[in-house]
């Protein structure tokens, strides 16, 4: 499907370069602590370390549940995967 075919991806794409090489950024890290993790970025790429603010704002307060009509078949579907941790609350 098409998380197994992201996952492929990135480490096809994530074979040409040395670990030392990359910087995983995650959605999440940028949700929960946007400034230390753009810090981190600047680090990453030597450059000078300013404040960057968010560009974007969440637009919704919205639960999952309520924006996904089956999230709860897709829960349990995916339960015991890779990507459980997708369908956490």
């Amino acid at each position: 499907g098409a998380f197994t075919l992201q996952q492929r991806l990135f480490e096809h794409f994530g074979s040409f370069f040395q670990l030392s090489d990359t910087l995983t950024v995650t959605y999440e890290e940028l949700r929960d602590d946007y400034a230390a993790t753009m810090r981190e970025v600047q680090v990453f790429l030597a450059l000078p370390v300013v404040d960057l603010p968010p560009q974007y704002l969440k637009r919704t307060r919205t639960s999952k549940t309520e924006l996904v009509t089956n999230y709860g078949e897709l829960k349990a579907h995916f339960q015991g995967s890779d990507w459980e941790h997708y369908f956490d609350e």
